[in-house]
C-alpha cells in the first residue's frame, strides 16, 4: 500500500464541516434570494452554476476527508497488524527455541536412560554371578560339613571298633602264646616249677611230674576253650560290625533324604529370590525408564499443543 499524507489535525471534523457548509449555503441562498428583484428566480445560466459547483466542492472535500480518515484508520490497523505479526514471530522463535531445548533434553534423557540401562544390566550380571558364587560356596561348604559329620558318625565308631578288635585279638594271642610256652616248659622241665608262668601255677600244683600227658591234655582243653571263646567274641564282633554297617546304611539314606530335601528347599528359595529380584528390577525399570518416558511424551505433547 502506497503511503498517504497524514490527516491535518487542525482541520475540523467532517460533521462540523458539513454543518458549517450547510449554514453557509443557506445564507448564500438567502442572500441570493434577497438580491433577486421582485422575488424572481435567478437565472439558471448565471447564479445556479456557482452554487452547484460550491456544493459539489464541499461534498468533494467531505468525501476526500472521509477517504483520508479511512486511509488513516487503515494505516493504524496495518501498524497494529504489523506489531501483532512481530509479536507472533517472537512467540514462534521462542517456541522454536523451546522445541530445540526439548529435543536436546529428550536426547540427553535418552542417553541417560541408555547408560542407566547398561549399568543396570551390568549390575544384574554381577548380581547373578555373585548369587552363583554364593550358591557354589554354600553347596561346597554344606558338602564339606556333611562329609565331616558323616565321617564323625561312621568312621570314628568303626575305627574305635577296629582298634578294640585288634587289641582284643592281640591280648588273646599273647595269652595263648604265654600259656603254650608255659605248657611246653611244664613238659620239658617238670622239676623246675619256678620257670613256669604264673597263670599255670594252679595246674602245676595239681599236676605231678608223673603225669605229663594229663597236664598236656588239660592245656589242650584250656586252649580249645580259649579258641571257642575267641570264636564267640569274633562272632559278636561280626554281629556288631553288621549292626554298625546297617546303621551306616540307614544314616547314609537319611543323609541322602536330607540332602534331597535341602536341595529342594534351596531350589525353592532360589526361585523365590529370583522372583523377588525380577520384581525389584521391574519396579526399578518402571521408575527409571517408563516414568521419564511418560513425562517426556507429555512434555512433547504439551509443546506441540502450545505450538
Amino acid at each position: 500500500m502506497s503511503p498517504h499524507p497524514p490527516p491535518n489535525p487542525s482541520s475540523p471534523s467532517p460533521t462540523g464541516h458539513t454543518t458549517s457548509s450547510r449554514s453557509t449555503s443557506s445564507s448564500s441562498i438567502h442572500s441570493t434570494t434577497l438580491l433577486t428583484p421582485g422575488g424572481a428566480s435567478p437565472a439558471p445560466g448565471n447564479e445556479a452554476t456557482p452554487t452547484s459547483l460550491y456544493h459539489e466542492t464541499i461534498a468533494l472535500d467531505e468525501a476526500t476527508k472521509d477517504i483520508v480518515g479511512e486511509i488513516s484508520q487503515l494505516e493504524r490497523d496495518y501498524a497494529d497488524l504489523k506489531s501483532k505479526k512481530a509479536e507472533l514471530e517472537l512467540k514462534i522463535e521462542e517456541l522454536k527455541r523451546d522445541m530445540v531445548a526439548l529435543d536436546a533434553a529428550e536426547t540427553r534423557a535418552t542417553e541417560e536412560c541408555k547408560e542407566k540401562r547398561a549399568c543396570l544390566e551390568e549390575w544384574e550380571k554381577k548380581l547373578d554371578g555373585l548369587m552363583e558364587n554364593l550358591k557354589e560356596l554354600y553347596s561346597h561348604s554344606k558338602g564339606a560339613v556333611m562329609k565331616a559329620v558323616t565321617a564323625a558318625l561312621l568312621y570314628i565308631p568303626l575305627v574305635s571298633l577296629g582298634v578294640t578288635v585288634v587289641a582284643t585279638e592281640v591280648a588273646i594271642g599273647w595269652r595263648m602264646v604265654s600259656r603254650g610256652v608255659a605248657a611246653l616248659q611244664l613238659l620239658h622241665y617238670p622239676r623246675h616249677p619256678r620257670t613256669t608262668s604264673p597263670a599255670l601255677s594252679t595246674e602245676e600244683t595239681s599236676t605231678s611230674p608223673d603225669q605229663p600227658e594229663t597236664a598236656l591234655s588239660k592245656a589242650s582243653q584250656e586252649l580249645a576253650r580259649e579258641i571257642a571263646k575267641l570264636e564267640r567274641e569274633k562272632a559278636e564282633l561280626q554281629r556288631e560290625k553288621d549292626e554298625l554297617q546297617k546303621e551306616r546304611d540307614e544314616l547314609a539314606s537319611a543323609c541322602n533324604k536330607a540332602k534331597l530335601a535341602t536341595e529342594q528347599k534351596k531350589a525353592t528359595e532360589a526361585e523365590r529370590q529370583r522372583k523377588e529380584i525380577y520384581s525389584a528390577v521391574g519396579a526399578a525399570a518402571f521408575v527409571l525408564f517408563i516414568m521419564p518416558a511418560i513425562f517426556i511424551a507429555l512434555s512433547l505433547f504439551s509443546a506441540q499443543w502450545v505450538a
